[in-house]
Protein backbone atom coordinates (compact mmCIF):
# COMPACT_ATOMS: atom_id res chain seq x y z
CA UNK A 1 0.00 0.00 0.00
CA UNK A 2 2.98 2.34 0.82
CA UNK A 3 4.52 1.72 -2.43
CA UNK A 4 1.62 1.83 -4.63
CA UNK A 5 1.28 5.48 -2.75
CA UNK A 6 4.60 6.43 -3.98
CA UNK A 7 4.62 5.29 -6.77
CA UNK A 8 1.51 7.28 -7.70
CA UNK A 9 3.28 10.43 -6.19
CA UNK A 10 6.01 9.15 -8.91
CA UNK A 11 3.86 9.41 -11.57
CA UNK A 12 2.65 12.86 -10.52
CA UNK A 13 5.80 14.05 -10.52
CA UNK A 14 6.94 12.93 -14.19
CA UNK A 15 3.34 14.53 -15.54
CA UNK A 16 4.20 17.94 -14.12
CA UNK A 17 7.70 17.99 -14.59
CA UNK A 18 6.86 17.56 -18.83
CA UNK A 19 4.25 21.00 -17.49
CA UNK A 20 7.13 22.70 -15.96
CA UNK A 21 9.36 22.73 -18.87
CA UNK A 22 6.40 23.51 -21.15
CA UNK A 23 5.44 26.39 -18.77
CA UNK A 24 9.32 27.37 -18.79
CA UNK A 25 9.11 27.79 -23.14
CA UNK A 26 9.03 31.45 -24.56
CA UNK A 27 5.24 32.73 -24.48
CA UNK A 28 4.09 33.24 -28.15
CA UNK A 29 2.63 36.35 -28.86
CA UNK A 30 -0.59 34.78 -29.06
CA UNK A 31 -0.17 33.22 -25.38
CA UNK A 32 1.25 36.02 -24.28
CA UNK A 33 -1.85 38.18 -25.11
CA UNK A 34 -4.25 35.95 -22.81
CA UNK A 35 -2.46 37.26 -19.77
CA UNK A 36 -4.57 39.64 -17.44
CA UNK A 37 -3.04 43.19 -17.66
CA UNK A 38 -2.90 45.60 -14.04
CA UNK A 39 -6.23 47.15 -16.27
CA UNK A 40 -8.35 44.56 -16.08
CA UNK A 41 -11.67 44.67 -14.25
CA UNK A 42 -14.80 42.37 -13.72
CA UNK A 43 -16.88 44.79 -16.69
CA UNK A 44 -18.55 42.80 -19.43
CA UNK A 45 -17.62 39.43 -17.06
CA UNK A 46 -18.95 37.00 -17.78
CA UNK A 47 -19.51 37.39 -21.50
CA UNK A 48 -23.19 35.99 -21.87
CA UNK A 49 -23.00 32.33 -22.88
CA UNK A 50 -19.20 31.60 -22.29
CA UNK A 51 -18.71 28.74 -19.78
CA UNK A 52 -16.84 28.63 -16.52
CA UNK A 53 -15.09 25.96 -15.84
CA UNK A 54 -14.42 24.87 -12.39
CA UNK A 55 -11.34 22.18 -12.09
CA UNK A 56 -12.02 19.78 -9.62
CA UNK A 57 -8.15 17.68 -8.79
CA UNK A 58 -9.75 15.26 -7.32
CA UNK A 59 -12.37 11.63 -8.35
CA UNK A 60 -16.46 12.41 -8.61
CA UNK A 61 -18.16 11.59 -5.46
CA UNK A 62 -15.82 13.24 -2.73
CA UNK A 63 -15.73 16.39 -0.56
CA UNK A 64 -14.39 18.77 -3.33
CA UNK A 65 -16.53 17.28 -6.45
CA UNK A 66 -19.52 17.46 -3.82
CA UNK A 67 -19.10 21.23 -3.22
CA UNK A 68 -18.27 22.34 -6.68
CA UNK A 69 -21.48 20.53 -7.78
CA UNK A 70 -23.35 22.93 -5.40
CA UNK A 71 -21.89 25.92 -6.27
CA UNK A 72 -22.36 25.17 -10.03
CA UNK A 73 -25.93 26.12 -9.94
CA UNK A 74 -25.83 29.28 -7.83
CA UNK A 75 -23.24 30.54 -9.87
CA UNK A 76 -25.22 30.04 -13.31
CA UNK A 77 -28.10 31.55 -11.60
CA UNK A 78 -25.82 34.65 -10.72
CA UNK A 79 -24.17 35.07 -13.87
CA UNK A 80 -26.76 34.30 -16.07
CA UNK A 81 -24.43 31.97 -18.22
CA UNK A 82 -23.26 28.02 -17.94
CA UNK A 83 -21.16 26.76 -15.01
CA UNK A 84 -19.26 23.29 -15.90
CA UNK A 85 -17.68 21.23 -13.21
CA UNK A 86 -14.60 19.51 -14.94
CA UNK A 87 -12.79 16.44 -12.84
CA UNK A 88 -9.11 16.30 -13.31
CA UNK A 89 -7.56 13.75 -10.90
CA UNK A 90 -4.21 12.35 -10.66
CA UNK A 91 -1.32 12.21 -8.43
CA UNK A 92 -2.58 13.58 -5.27
CA UNK A 93 -4.47 16.63 -6.65
CA UNK A 94 -1.35 17.57 -9.00
CA UNK A 95 -2.90 17.11 -12.13
CA UNK A 96 -5.81 18.69 -11.70
CA UNK A 97 -3.91 21.97 -9.54
CA UNK A 98 -1.43 22.05 -12.73
CA UNK A 99 -3.92 22.73 -15.09
CA UNK A 100 -5.78 25.21 -13.38
CA UNK A 101 -2.97 27.16 -12.31
CA UNK A 102 -1.24 27.52 -15.60
CA UNK A 103 -4.59 28.69 -17.05
CA UNK A 104 -5.39 31.84 -18.54
CA UNK A 105 -6.08 34.35 -15.88
CA UNK A 106 -9.42 35.67 -16.66
CA UNK A 107 -12.09 34.24 -14.65
CA UNK A 108 -13.46 31.27 -17.14
CA UNK A 109 -11.28 28.29 -15.14
CA UNK A 110 -11.66 28.40 -11.61
CA UNK A 111 -10.08 25.74 -9.67
CA UNK A 112 -11.51 23.32 -6.19
CA UNK A 113 -8.92 23.67 -3.85
CA UNK A 114 -8.77 21.44 -0.94
CA UNK A 115 -6.33 21.68 1.86
CA UNK A 116 -4.14 20.69 3.49
CA UNK A 117 -3.90 18.38 -0.04
CA UNK A 118 -3.18 21.16 -1.65
CA UNK A 119 -0.24 22.74 0.36
CA UNK A 120 1.62 19.33 -0.30
CA UNK A 121 1.91 19.56 -3.96
CA UNK A 122 4.23 22.27 -3.97
CA UNK A 123 5.76 21.92 -0.27
CA UNK A 124 7.37 19.01 -1.45
CA UNK A 125 10.13 19.55 -3.34
CA UNK A 126 10.34 15.95 -5.02
CA UNK A 127 7.36 16.63 -6.82
CA UNK A 128 8.22 19.61 -8.70
CA UNK A 129 4.96 21.17 -8.91
CA UNK A 130 4.95 23.95 -11.32
CA UNK A 131 5.03 27.65 -9.38
CA UNK A 132 2.39 28.81 -10.23
CA UNK A 133 0.77 25.96 -8.47
CA UNK A 134 1.91 28.15 -5.25
CA UNK A 135 0.87 31.24 -6.38
CA UNK A 136 -3.02 30.21 -7.22
CA UNK A 137 -5.22 33.63 -5.71
CA UNK A 138 -7.88 32.34 -3.16
CA UNK A 139 -11.53 33.48 -3.96
CA UNK A 140 -13.49 31.70 -1.50
CA UNK A 141 -13.34 29.13 0.99
CA UNK A 142 -17.46 27.53 1.59
CA UNK A 143 -17.16 24.23 3.57
CA UNK A 144 -15.18 22.31 7.10
CA UNK A 145 -14.55 18.94 7.48
CA UNK A 146 -13.80 18.59 11.23
CA UNK A 147 -10.72 16.53 12.39
CA UNK A 148 -11.14 13.36 14.31
CA UNK A 149 -9.37 10.92 16.41
CA UNK A 150 -11.12 7.31 15.19
CA UNK A 151 -11.23 3.92 16.10
CA UNK A 152 -13.33 1.00 15.21
CA UNK A 153 -16.43 -0.12 17.20
CA UNK A 154 -14.34 -2.87 19.01
CA UNK A 155 -11.75 -1.24 19.85
CA UNK A 156 -10.38 -1.60 23.32
CA UNK A 157 -10.01 2.01 23.22
CA UNK A 158 -12.98 4.16 24.80
CA UNK A 159 -11.27 7.16 25.51
CA UNK A 160 -9.07 9.63 23.86
CA UNK A 161 -6.67 9.51 27.08
CA UNK A 162 -6.53 5.61 26.83
CA UNK A 163 -5.47 5.79 23.34
CA UNK A 164 -2.63 8.06 24.01
CA UNK A 165 -1.44 6.43 27.01
CA UNK A 166 -1.59 2.91 24.91
CA UNK A 167 0.54 4.85 22.57
CA UNK A 168 3.44 6.08 24.46
CA UNK A 169 3.72 2.75 26.51
CA UNK A 170 4.11 1.20 23.23
CA UNK A 171 5.35 3.69 20.94
CA UNK A 172 4.99 2.48 16.94
CA UNK A 173 3.05 -0.29 18.40
CA UNK A 174 -0.19 0.66 17.33
CA UNK A 175 -1.37 1.08 13.54
CA UNK A 176 -2.61 4.18 12.27
CA UNK A 177 -4.17 4.28 8.97
CA UNK A 178 -4.07 7.37 6.26
CA UNK A 179 -5.68 8.06 3.21
CA UNK A 180 -2.63 8.01 1.17
CA UNK A 181 1.28 9.09 1.42
CA UNK A 182 1.00 12.93 1.88
CA UNK A 183 -2.47 13.32 2.28
CA UNK A 184 -4.50 15.51 4.33
CA UNK A 185 -4.66 12.14 7.39
CA UNK A 186 -0.72 11.85 6.21
CA UNK A 187 -0.50 15.16 7.67
CA UNK A 188 -3.37 15.21 10.30
CA UNK A 189 -1.48 12.25 11.64
CA UNK A 190 1.58 13.66 12.23
CA UNK A 191 0.31 16.81 13.47
CA UNK A 192 -1.63 14.46 16.31
CA UNK A 193 1.59 13.02 17.10
CA UNK A 194 3.62 16.35 17.63
CA UNK A 195 0.95 17.61 19.73
CA UNK A 196 0.15 14.48 21.92
CA UNK A 197 4.00 13.12 22.22
CA UNK A 198 2.81 9.74 20.70
CA UNK A 199 4.32 7.52 17.60
CA UNK A 200 2.60 5.02 15.48
CA UNK A 201 3.15 2.35 12.83
CA UNK A 202 1.79 4.44 9.63
CA UNK A 203 -0.81 2.55 6.82
CA UNK A 204 -1.23 4.27 3.87
CA UNK A 205 -4.46 3.23 1.72
CA UNK A 206 -5.54 4.49 -1.24
CA UNK A 207 -8.37 6.96 -0.36
CA UNK A 208 -10.74 7.37 2.56
CA UNK A 209 -13.01 4.39 2.05
CA UNK A 210 -10.39 2.04 2.38
CA UNK A 211 -8.57 3.51 5.08
CA UNK A 212 -12.11 3.18 7.04
CA UNK A 213 -12.84 -0.19 6.10
CA UNK A 214 -9.46 -1.45 7.41
CA UNK A 215 -10.31 0.55 10.68
CA UNK A 216 -13.58 -0.80 10.91
CA UNK A 217 -12.33 -4.74 10.47
CA UNK A 218 -10.17 -4.15 13.04
CA UNK A 219 -6.44 -4.52 10.66
CA UNK A 220 -5.40 -0.66 12.16
CA UNK A 221 -5.93 0.36 15.55
CA UNK A 222 -6.96 4.34 14.73
CA UNK A 223 -7.28 6.72 11.76
CA UNK A 224 -6.87 10.40 12.30
CA UNK A 225 -9.36 11.44 9.76
CA UNK A 226 -12.41 14.06 9.47
CA UNK A 227 -16.02 13.68 10.68
CA UNK A 228 -17.03 13.74 7.22
CA UNK A 229 -14.99 11.04 6.10
CA UNK A 230 -16.21 8.47 8.79
CA UNK A 231 -19.89 9.62 9.25
CA UNK A 232 -21.56 6.89 7.36
CA UNK A 233 -19.29 4.24 9.12
CA UNK A 234 -20.32 6.40 12.35
CA UNK A 235 -23.95 6.05 11.81
CA UNK A 236 -23.54 2.51 10.99
CA UNK A 237 -21.81 1.96 14.76
CA UNK A 238 -18.66 0.70 13.18
CA UNK A 239 -16.90 3.08 13.91
CA UNK A 240 -16.45 5.55 17.12
CA UNK A 241 -14.90 8.92 17.22
CA UNK A 242 -12.76 9.54 20.51
CA UNK A 243 -12.32 13.10 20.13
CA UNK A 244 -13.10 16.53 17.25
CA UNK A 245 -10.46 18.67 16.45
CA UNK A 246 -12.57 22.02 16.77
CA UNK A 247 -13.36 24.14 18.96
CA UNK A 248 -16.61 23.28 19.70
CA UNK A 249 -18.52 19.90 19.45
CA UNK A 250 -19.40 18.64 15.93
CA UNK A 251 -23.15 18.95 15.80
CA UNK A 252 -22.90 15.37 13.86
CA UNK A 253 -21.68 13.60 17.14
CA UNK A 254 -22.35 15.82 19.69
CA UNK A 255 -21.70 13.87 22.78
CA UNK A 256 -18.16 13.44 21.71
CA UNK A 257 -15.28 16.40 23.17
CA UNK A 258 -13.12 18.12 21.90
CA UNK A 259 -9.24 18.20 21.87
CA UNK A 260 -9.60 21.28 23.88
CA UNK A 261 -11.35 19.81 26.14
CA UNK A 262 -9.47 16.69 26.34
CA UNK A 263 -6.24 19.31 27.75
CA UNK A 264 -4.74 20.01 24.60
CA UNK A 265 -5.46 24.05 24.33
CA UNK A 266 -5.77 25.17 20.46
CA UNK A 267 -6.13 21.99 19.27
CA UNK A 268 -7.96 23.05 15.65
CA UNK A 269 -7.39 21.10 12.51
CA UNK A 270 -9.67 21.29 9.38
CA UNK A 271 -9.63 19.93 6.11
CA UNK A 272 -11.34 22.80 3.79
CA UNK A 273 -12.17 23.51 0.88
CA UNK A 274 -12.47 26.28 -1.70
CA UNK A 275 -12.23 27.94 -5.17
CA UNK A 276 -9.28 29.55 -6.16
CA UNK A 277 -8.10 31.35 -9.35
CA UNK A 278 -4.57 31.48 -11.84
CA UNK A 279 -2.09 34.05 -10.60
CA UNK A 280 -2.98 37.21 -12.36
CA UNK A 281 -7.48 36.89 -12.06
CA UNK A 282 -8.20 40.59 -11.99
CA UNK A 283 -9.39 41.44 -8.48
CA UNK A 284 -13.05 42.73 -9.32
CA UNK A 285 -13.66 39.57 -11.06
CA UNK A 286 -12.38 37.59 -7.71
CA UNK A 287 -14.96 39.50 -6.11
CA UNK A 288 -18.17 38.72 -7.83
CA UNK A 289 -17.02 35.12 -7.96
CA UNK A 290 -16.64 35.63 -4.06
CA UNK A 291 -20.00 37.14 -4.18
CA UNK A 292 -22.23 34.19 -5.71
CA UNK A 293 -20.12 32.17 -3.55
CA UNK A 294 -21.48 33.05 -0.33
CA UNK A 295 -24.70 32.81 -1.52
CA UNK A 296 -24.28 29.02 -2.35
CA UNK A 297 -23.02 28.19 1.64
CA UNK A 298 -26.35 29.76 2.23
CA UNK A 299 -28.72 27.74 0.27
CA UNK A 300 -31.54 25.02 1.77
CA UNK A 301 -30.03 22.54 -0.57
CA UNK A 302 -26.35 23.06 0.38
CA UNK A 303 -27.09 22.89 4.04
CA UNK A 304 -29.28 19.32 3.03
CA UNK A 305 -25.83 18.27 0.85
CA UNK A 306 -23.49 19.30 2.97
CA UNK A 307 -25.42 17.94 6.61
CA UNK A 308 -25.71 14.43 4.56
CA UNK A 309 -22.13 13.86 4.54
CA UNK A 310 -21.15 15.46 7.61
CA UNK A 311 -19.62 18.73 6.27
CA UNK A 312 -20.04 22.39 8.05
CA UNK A 313 -20.57 25.16 5.34
CA UNK A 314 -18.67 27.92 6.29
CA UNK A 315 -17.44 31.17 3.77
CA UNK A 316 -14.59 33.14 3.85
CA UNK A 317 -13.48 36.04 1.05
CA UNK A 318 -10.53 36.61 -0.31
CA UNK A 319 -8.42 38.04 2.29
CA UNK A 320 -9.49 35.75 4.84
CA UNK A 321 -9.12 32.76 2.77
CA UNK A 322 -5.64 33.77 1.83
CA UNK A 323 -4.26 34.12 5.48
CA UNK A 324 -6.01 30.84 6.65
CA UNK A 325 -4.32 29.40 3.68
CA UNK A 326 -0.95 31.13 4.71
CA UNK A 327 -1.24 30.11 8.21
CA UNK A 328 -1.99 26.27 7.54
CA UNK A 329 1.08 26.60 5.31
CA UNK A 330 3.17 27.62 8.80
CA UNK A 331 1.29 24.52 10.41
CA UNK A 332 2.14 21.37 7.30
CA UNK A 333 5.52 22.80 6.17
CA UNK A 334 7.44 21.55 9.06
CA UNK A 335 5.38 18.53 8.94
CA UNK A 336 6.81 17.33 5.28
CA UNK A 337 10.47 16.19 6.25
CA UNK A 338 8.85 13.87 8.45
CA UNK A 339 5.89 12.41 6.03
CA UNK A 340 8.42 11.67 3.47
CA UNK A 341 10.16 8.97 6.09
CA UNK A 342 6.94 7.69 6.93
Amino acid sequence: MVENSRQHVRIGMAVCLVALLAASWPLSSTAASRRATPGDSAQGYPAKGRPITILVANAPGGTADITARLIAPVMEKEFGTPVVVVNKPGAGMQVGLTEGALAKPDGYTLVMTALPGALTVYMDPDRQAVPQVRELQQIALHNIDVGAVVVGADSPYRTLKELVDAAKANPRGLKAATDGLMSADHMATLYFKKRTGTDYKLVHFDGGGPATTALAGGHVDVRIGKVGSVYAMLAAKKVRILAVMDKQRSPYCPEVKTLEEEGYKDYVWYNVTGISAPKGTPRPIMELVSKAVSKSVDTEEAKKRLGGVALIGRFMGPDEFRAYWKDFEKVVEPLIPEAKKQ
